[in-house]
């Protein structure tokens, strides 16, 4: 059964003037698949853990690093204060999807992913179907760009859900959706059972959500899920025109993230359950056949050739920095 699931997450065609249930006639898959991701702003904190880090000024999590490659894909950082956008912005023409990651961005950073996000729909309009995945702040960030209001769809520290596992309640029928269909009637173990965890304090209302016409227009709800006050935060999200899917939650930690005052789950149902979003973006990815022009230039771009890793005494755990 998981292996019929995973034939019809990778079947999804990606090209956003088609049905994107529509099973493609002819598909030529890519198994190299390689995803763009975006770094963040390292902060003080972080250098002072590590004379390592003392010239480095950004950072990618190791942990979604290492749920993409768990999928079967590679990293290659889209790094965010590089002076040389024109360097970054060219990657997205060899990479098979981007990723967006939680955590904190910043005026310079938002200027960057929204260029980085512009381009990657203009790349989608050329008929090549490169995705989006976008996590907690991923998510957020993907609904500003979005959003007529911009950043004042968001609703900052309104929500009591830092290092809290959830449920999720559908707001649609999750067999009509891109995320959760290759799942079944198996979606329903996320409404039934405490699954998607959760760390952040701001979020979007449903009915903010509702309300932006930018934002209703570009996304579909999908899900919310309910903070420990009982106020109601829409939890993932797709896009109606592109292959661009977001989590409020974090897929990616029930398999790597280990300090010990997180509460995140690691049994196998909660591990199971997460690995999913991981998989199903890289089969996306998989339909895209964008390339370096040699192994050598792949290595040369990947994350492990490009930053160090360090291991933080600290929630965030091992990262690669820049």
């Amino acid at each position: 059964m998981k292996a019929v699931l995973l034939l019809s997450a990778l079947a999804i065609i990606g090209k956003c003037d088609t049905n994107p249930f529509e099973l493609p006639r002819q598909q030529t898959f890519n198994n190299r698949p390689m995803i763009g991701m975006l770094t963040q702003p390292l902060t003080e904190d972080m250098k002072a853990q590590s004379p390592l880090l003392a010239t480095k000024t950004s950072f990618i999590q190791a942990s979604y690093v290492q749920a993409v490659e768990s999928a079967g894909a590679r990293v290659v950082p889209l790094i965010y204060d590089n002076p040389d956008i024109n360097a970054e912005m060219a990657k997205l023409d060899h990479v098979n999807g981007v990723q967006y990651n939680g955590g904190d961005g910043g005026a310079e950073y938002l200027v960057f992913s929204k260029k980085i996000y512009n381009r990657v729909k203009e790349i989608n309009d050329a008929q090549i179907s490169l995705p989006i995945w976008g996590t907690c702040m991923g998510f957020q960030y993907l609904a500003i760009f979005e959003a007529t209001q911009g950043e004042g769809v968001l609703s900052e520290n309104a929500f009591d859900s830092n290092d809290e596992n959830y449920p999720l309640k559908f707001l649609v029928d999750p067999l009509s959706t891109r995320l959760f269909s290759p799942l079944g009637y198996g979606a329903q173990k996320y409404a039934e059972n405490n699954l998607t965890y959760n760390h952040h304090h701001d979020g979007i209302l449903p009915y903010q959500f509702d309300s932006d016409q930018g934002l209703k227009s570009a996304f579909k709800p999908t899900s919310i899920s309910l903070d420990n006050q009982g106020r109601s935060f829409v939890a993932s999200m797709e896009s109606i025109k592109y292959p661009f899917f977001a989590t409020q939650f974090h897929p990616e930690k029930q398999q790597y993230v280990f300090y010990p005052t997180v509460q995140v789950h690691h049994d196998k149902t909660a591990i199971d359950a997460n690995r999913y979003f991981g998989d199903f973006f890289v089969a996306w990815a998989r339909n895209n056949t964008q390339s370096f022009a040699s192994y050598d230039e792949e290595v040369a771009n990947m994350v492990q050739s490009t930053g160090i890793l360090v291991m933080l005494k600290s929630y965030t755990g091992m990262i690669y920095a820049f």
